[in-house]
């Protein structure tokens, strides 16, 4: 009995011991639970902050990051795989004559003005120049756009061959126009202005090669061009519309200009109605006037103008023999004075060709366009009278000159 007793004694307090520790066991596990917990909670606490900041921060770097644009090319970049006869076909002139014209128009109006690629420019303005929106456009790559455009061009292709945008092909034609006015300048007012003998001696000797110097005197080849216009509307406040409609079957302007022995223009005048005479035209402007009042000091010299049938005979204007005998001095005087009037008429023909512009109906619109390009063609001509100038005079303008430039520079 006593033996089975204290057995049992000993197996309780094993029980006892047991269970204190598993006591022991649990309350440990239940506050290393509670601990693991607030951990866990203080740990995604700070994970939900780490990925707020992550993403604050991506949203403020998108806010501040420039959005990619595509560059723009610049002018000699678009041109260096060209060829120099696609380069011509292309832009009317050969690449030295075009870069030369560059250059000519950038010492006139100021390298500020102008923005030319091949100047030394702060890094700032030399990578706003390719940005492709809100950059500088260069003035090689202004000029092509001009020249595209009156070679043809629409400028939707100019678009995305260049780059630009609507706005800047229209804005860089009125600026690039108004550049090449200011750079190149008629020469043949002036001279006679100023009676400059030595000039006209040079035109006259010019045109007397061919002739071997029998057919002497000659300074210039004058005639007329009938250029296609849009027909006019009443909303234009014309007084007669209908005056503008010339005897070849259209609605045009009728320009008068003089040329040389090398088909360059020494004058132009293209402020006449479409169904103005030739005569009348030439006799409506100043540089007739002018003719006038010289025609003692060209008679003493024997210089003198050359024109077809349409003018009047003047002492400073010849024109052709009406009829003359074969192998008569009429009719040898017909063939060297048609040999020197040809010029003219050889002018006009590479003019409108060179620049297809010229053959299109143009719109005219009878506005006074700026006071800047009125005052220069108002020199140009040497017309001192305030005249209403027209859209298709700067263009026809442009034209001229950039034709001017290129014979001047050897573009044949």
């Amino acid at each position: 009995m006593g033996s089975s007793f204290s057995n049992t004694e000993v197996n309780d307090s094993d029980d006892n011991s047991v269970l204190a520790e598993l006591g022991l066991l649990l309350v440990t596990l239940e506050t290393v639970s509670s601990h693991l917990e607030e951990q866990e909670s203080l740990l995604q606490s700070l994970l939900l902050k780490v990925r707020k900041d992550h993403n604050e921060e991506r949203h403020r770097q998108s806010r501040n990051k420039e959005t990619p644009q595509p560059s723009r090319r610049t002018f000699h970049e678009i041109t260096q795989r060209m060829s120099e006869k696609a380069f011509q076909r292309t832009f009317r002139m050969q690449r030295k004559s075009f870069y030369k014209l560059c250059a000519l128009i950038a010492n006139s109006v100021g390298d500020v003005k102008f923005k030319s690629e091949t100047c030394s420019r702060d890094k700032k303005n030399t990578h706003n120049a390719t940005k492709f929106r809100g950059g500088e456009i260069s003035g090689e790559l202004r000029l092509g756009l001009l020249l595209r455009l009156m070679a043809g061009s629409s400028y939707l292709d100019l678009l995305m061959i260049y780059g630009v945008s609507q706005g800047v092909v229209y804005q860089s034609f009125q600026t690039v126009t108004g550049w090449v006015n200011q750079t190149l300048k008629f020469s043949l007012v002036e001279a006679l202005k100023n009676e400059d003998i030595n000039y006209l001696r040079q035109l006259s000797n010019a045109f007397s090669v061919d002739s071997d110097g029998k057919y002497n005197g000659c300074f210039g080849s004058v005639d007329g061009l009938a250029v296609k216009i849009k027909q006019p509307t009443l909303t234009e406040l014309l007084r007669d519309a209908g005056a503008y409609f010339s005897r070849k079957g259209f609605f045009a302007l009728n320009c008068q200009a003089i040329c040389d022995v090398h088909k360059r223009i020494l004058w132009i005048s293209s402020r006449h109605i479409g169904s103005s005479h030739d005569s009348r035209a030439f006799k409506d402007t100043q540089l007739y006037d002018l003719l006038i009042e010289k025609k003692d000091f060209l008679k003493e010299h024997q210089l003198f103008l050359v024109g077809d049938s349409a003018y009047d005979l003047e002492s400073f204007l010849l024109i052709p023999h009406d009829d003359p005998s074969p192998l008569s001095p009429e009719d040898a005087y017909n063939y060297y004075h048609s040999n020197c009037r040809i010029r003219i008429e050889c002018c006009f023909g590479e003019l409108i060709m060179r620049y297809m512009v010229v053959n299109s109906s143009i719109l005219t619109y009878l506005y006074i366009i700026c006071t800047r390009l009125f005052v220069f063609l108002c020199y140009y001509m040497g017309l001192l009278i305030l005249i209403l100038f027209t859209n298709f005079t700067i263009l026809f303008y442009s034209c001229i000159i950039i034709h001017l430039g290129g014979v001047c520079f050897g573009d044949h």
